[in-house]
């Protein structure tokens, strides 16, 4: 199967689906999502992630939050266990690939349309590269015969998580369609029990919260700090906004503080 994650308007989707099913009719194509913000590749990256961790080990992931395509930068097949990805070198692929073995391949637009025997755009790269790869990598060929093995990647710079005398401290690593601050901070550095008093620091303001199993735990309104989804600590409001009520944006620093 093939996902999509871009930030692209429904028709230039529809063209990489179609680029994909010239190749391969038979392709399974899973929409992940095309609403992450224009280039915004911090929050691409993080959505990738995400669905790289839900999905089979052989699926291909296809990213398209591109605002140098175009340009020197390179095209790439990132070979990992926990799939394949292509697409920019731009850092999007940071937060899959953390702490995983992986081999990366720069793609050779020579050797795509040897296969293709269709002309690149300078502006469409995910129709005329990443989704004709996508879909010939589907089909159980292999990177080296599109592209040849290179070293050292681009990364984003992410804050790491740590535990401090007062807490843990990280970063904001996205923040969802309910205001929801879904943090960096992974599951178990705090210790604090539900109902347990807590401090949130966001932006040179401190803010009181409290622990929490579930957001059904606080009253609504409530500020609270509970391990999310993804397995991390997330700064919520039981039926409320977190971002709009204390600030919050992506990338930014955070601090949770144990005690009042």
């Amino acid at each position: 199967m093939i996902t999509l994650t871009t930030d692209l308007d429904p028709v230039y989707v529809a063209q990489m689906k179609g680029a994909i099913l010239e190749l391969n009719p038979s392709a399974r194509i899973i929409d992940i999502s095309h609403d992450v913000g224009s280039f915004n590749v911090r929050r691409a990256g993080f959505v990738l992630m995400c669905a790289a961790r839900a999905f089979p080990r052989n699926a291909v992931h296809v990213c398209v939050v591109d605002p140098g395509v175009g340009s020197s930068r390179r095209c790439l097949i990132v070979d990992a266990k926990c799939g394949r990805f292509v697409g920019p070198d731009n850092g999007v692929f940071t937060l899959a690939l953390e702490g995983g073995e992986h081999t990366s391949y720069a793609i050779q637009p020579d050797l795509l349309q040897e296969r293709t025997h269709r002309p690149i755009s300078g502006t469409f790269h995910g129709r005329d590269i990443f989704a004709p790869v996508a879909a010939l990598l589907d089909m159980g060929e292999s990177p080296e015969q599109l592209a040849r093995e290179v070293a050292g990647i681009k990364t984003m710079a992410v804050a790491k998580p740590a535990r401090t005398k007062q807490g843990a401290k990280g970063e904001v690593a996205f923040v969802d369609g309910f205001g929801n601050l879904v943090t960096n901070i992974p599951e178990g550095l705090l210790q604090a029990p539900p109902g347990s008093p807590l401090k949130v620091s966001i932006g040179g303001k401190t803010f009181p919260s409290i622990s929490a199993s579930c957001y059904a735990d606080a009253e609504p309104r409530q500020l609270i700090v509970l391990v999310g989804s993804q397995h991390t600590y997330e700064i919520s409001i039981n039926q409320g906004n977190a971002s709009s009520a204390i600030g919050g944006t992506e990338g930014q620093e955070v601090q949770i503080l144990l005690g009042r």
